[in-house]
């Protein structure tokens, strides 16, 4: 028996929820050093197993942008007692 009209669009709509990015606000920045310069990760953007997670980051000079996982290193700062180990 085919789908009603309702039916179709719940499982539309689950598929669609099923398959959203989940958000993480940090409670403390993490500081980081991007290809664009020193800044600090405010959001992390997870699309799942098979795609790669993107970084909220806000720069130094306050511009905001999205890196990847590869383009990010974790910077020194004793304060908030991180080191990336070196």
């Amino acid at each position: 028996m085919p789908l009603g009209g309702r039916q179709k669009n719940e499982i539309h709509w689950n598929h669609y929820l099923h398959n959203m990015a989940h958000i993480h606000e940090f409670k403390r920045s993490i500081p980081v050093k991007t290809p664009l310069g020193e800044g600090w990760i405010v959001l992390l953007f997870d699309y799942g197993e098979f795609s790669n997670s993107q970084y909220m980051v806000i720069l130094d000079n306050g511009d905001i942008r999205y890196f990847s996982t590869t383009q990010l290193k974790v910077v020194d700062n004793a304060t908030i007692g991180l080191t990336n180990g070196e």
